[in-house]
């Protein structure tokens, strides 16, 4: 029985920015650590076969892309580090029972997730561009004796939302990080305060866009 136990928990959010897109020339290569979305795929593709095209990929290294292995790269920028968040797999469950059977039949559904992230309320990231209340509310960013220009307004940010969730988060050689990487959309937000303790904001979140993947990465 392995003793690697998983304890506490750490995720953050980011806003996607998809660079120019690479066609792949069989040269070009990927850098180690970084995020690319799969454009189209080679026939003798680099790409893992379960992966897809609008699929994000996490190089491990620096391969090269074969020729038609496009990409895009990914600009990963912080909107917010998480203190805690939770995800709930569920499937629905089909009946499949026909006559012949003595007892129900069934089958597994598609996967349904859900979860909840929580933060903590910062000034800077209050008054961000593409903050996680910018997803729901315009923000203005100004300072007293200075008009408010047209680049300090910022209207409700649409932009691709991605959580990076830990389940192990560790830099260590020779230990494995685990993390969940998932285009989400928030659904909620809360402001609030109380005498004595931190302000906090909290979202339940769904999934869009692209698949979900968990990455298990042995750091080298």
């Amino acid at each position: 029985m392995s003793d690697k136990r998983l304890i506490g928990e750490d995720a953050s959010l980011y806003r996607f920015t998809l660079g120019t897109l690479v066609e792949g020339d069989g040269t070009t290569t990927l850098t180690a650590g970084k995020i690319y979305k799969i454009a189209a795929l080679a026939a003798t593709s680099i790409f893992p076969t379960d992966f897809k095209v609008g699929d994000y990929f996490f190089a491990t290294t620096a391969i090269v892309p074969a020729v038609g292995d496009n990409y895009y790269p990914v600009t990963e920028t912080l909107v917010a580090d998480c203190n805690s968040w939770a995800m709930t797999l569920s499937s629905d469950e089909i009946e499949v029972t026909v006559l012949a059977d003595t007892a129900k039949k069934y089958r597994k559904g598609k996967t349904d997730i859900s979860g909840t992230v929580t933060g903590i309320n910062t000034t800077d990231q209050l008054s961000e561009e593409g903050s996680v209340n910018n997803r729901f509310i315009k923000v203005v960013s100004g300072k007293m004796g200075t008009a408010i220009a047209d680049e300090n307004v910022f209207g409700i940010d649409k932009t691709d939302f991605f959580i990076k969730a830990f389940l192990n988060e560790d830099d260590v050689p020779g230990n494995v990080q685990v993390f969940i990487l998932a285009q989400i959309e928030l659904l909620g937000y809360s402001w609030g305060a109380q005498l004595g303790n931190a302000q906090e904001w909290s979202s339940d979140i769904r999934l869009t866009g692209a698949d979900p993947v968990m990455f298990a990465i042995e750091n080298a």
